[in-house]
């Protein structure tokens, strides 16, 4: 949505577009917009004014020089010097929070984890691409925002009352479910608030909040809703199926909705629930869509202007660059979990959704001229390079919270021994029987 207009000279209008591309990494063009004004000044006058109508309530700054004093009737109209314009359009960048390098800065203040210098970090980007390596980094940064905990805890005002609120706890003491409880409890008297184990016997057609801080694949809350409405010997309560609940997320994706949506139709069809009566909502504007254009997936890659920033007629360059380097870095995840791409961090945690160039490093990165340099996160958080494994213990055997077990070998010692007992054994054949018995004694100490 367009915020100011600037209507200037030709050469002038190059200038401020150029200087705006750089400083918002393409970001600009949806909120500002520049027109290049002619040599007549009643033709310039007549363009103005239709501007107005057009856009009866966005400011508009004009060259004084290339237009009439009769402009300055209209409220809306601001009639400046050259320097006067610069001037103004700087000021309105400034409070607009479209530049990269203010936005890596207020970031940096923010956030729990430890932090390498930004300026640095894009250096690393450089190494790897001289070419567009740094504009690359700038994209990010762009892009980065770190949700605070007053943000998230005003994402959960002034909602529907509920009966009872609920929230998860899981092993690791550096994730966000332990920042959340202090959220909760700031708000939440504590008699109607607990995590899902504690949670006290309710009516069956109660009213019942679970809260969490983001869905971005959908795996995790996916688990955690169907554990809900399901009873266990380590609860002391699970949801009828005429409960309703209430799911506030301070972030969701298309793709953690969906299977959201998937996993609460199969509780509805084991009559663990009733789908009408489950809800899911968050704040305006934090539905998020991985891949709207279904042609690039990844949440830092669907802003066009941004792309063309990066390079220009090559909308997957950027994607590119980030899962070459993050193949290095984080294989398996190069782009986050499922490809999400997310630049969304809590001051409490760093999701694993977000780009690895972001949060992961010490592993080698080859540069452009063939050399390998260990890549430095831009963030660091123990919840990310050391997290604590989830207690079995907390879980009965059937719930969809269980961790996964790795899978035994199927070699036994039974079978081995079975095979060397097999081996045949010639006639009168002292040694080759000793032979066969230190062989089995010697498989039965390795298994």
């Amino acid at each position: 949505m367009v915020q100011l207009i600037v209507a200037v000279g030709p050469d002038h209008a190059q200038e401020l577009a150029a200087d705006l591309e750089e400083r918002t990494a393409g970001r600009w063009h949806d909120q500002l917009l520049i027109v290049s004004l002619g040599d007549d000044k009643v033709s310039n006058n007549a363009d103005i004014e239709d501007l107005t109508v057009r856009y009866s309530v966005v400011p508009i700054i004009v060259m004084a020089s290339m237009t009439s004093a009769s402009l300055e009737a209209s409220p809306m109209i601001r009639r400046l010097t050259k320097d006067h314009v610069s001037q103004q359009v700087n000021q309105w960048l400034r409070k607009s929070g479209l530049s990269w390098r203010e936005n890596a800065e207020a970031c940096s203040r923010r956030g729990t984890f430890a932090w390498t210098d930004w300026g640095e970090w894009r250096k690393q980007f450089e190494l790897v691409d001289p070419d567009k390596g740094a504009r690359v980094a700038a994209a990010i940064l762009a892009q980065l925002q770190i949700a605070t905990s007053q943000e998230v805890a005003s994402w959960f005002d002034r909602l529907e009352a509920v009966d009872h609120s609920v929230y998860y706890i899981g092993a690791d003491p550096h994730s966000g479910d332990h920042a959340l409880v202090n959220v909760l409890a700031s708000r939440i008297d504590g008699v109607n608030v607990s995590d899902v184990q504690s949670m006290p016997v309710l009516a069956p057609n109660s009213k019942v909040r679970y809260y969490g801080d983001a869905s971005w694949s959908g795996g995790e809350i996916e688990r955690r809703i169907s554990c809900l409405f399901t009873p266990c010997a380590h609860k002391r309560h699970a949801l009828s199926p005429e409960a309703m609940l209430f799911i506030r997320m301070a972030f969701i994706t298309d793709v953690g909705e969906a299977k959201l949506h998937e996993a609460i139709a199969q509780l509805h069809d084991e009559g663990k629930c009733r789908r009408t009566r489950v809800k899911i909502s968050v704040p305006d504007g934090h539905r998020l869509e991985v891949d709207p254009s279904g042609v690039m997936k990844g949440l830092a890659f669907q802003n066009l202007h941004i792309l063309n920033y990066v390079a220009p007629g090559d909308d997957g360059y950027m994607r590119a660059l980030c899962k070459r380097i993050g193949g290095r870095i984080a294989r398996g995840r190069e782009l986050g979990t499922d490809d999400i791409a997310s630049t969304i961090a809590f001051e409490f945690s760093l999701p694993r959704a977000m780009l690895p160039v972001l949060i992961y490093g010490g592993r080698p990165v080859k540069a452009a001229d063939g050399s390998e340099f260990i890549w430095k996160p831009l963030m660091t958080s123990k919840h990310v390079t050391k997290p604590a494994p989830n207690a079995e213990e907390a879980h009965c055997v059937a719930c969809p919270l269980q961790p996964l077990r790795r899978p035994q070998p199927e070699t036994t010692l039974a079978a081995p021994l079975h095979l060397v007992n097999m081996m045949p054994l010639p006639a009168g054949s002292n040694p080759w029987h000793n032979f066969r018995k230190k062989l089995a004694s010697l498989i039965q100490n390795i298994f």
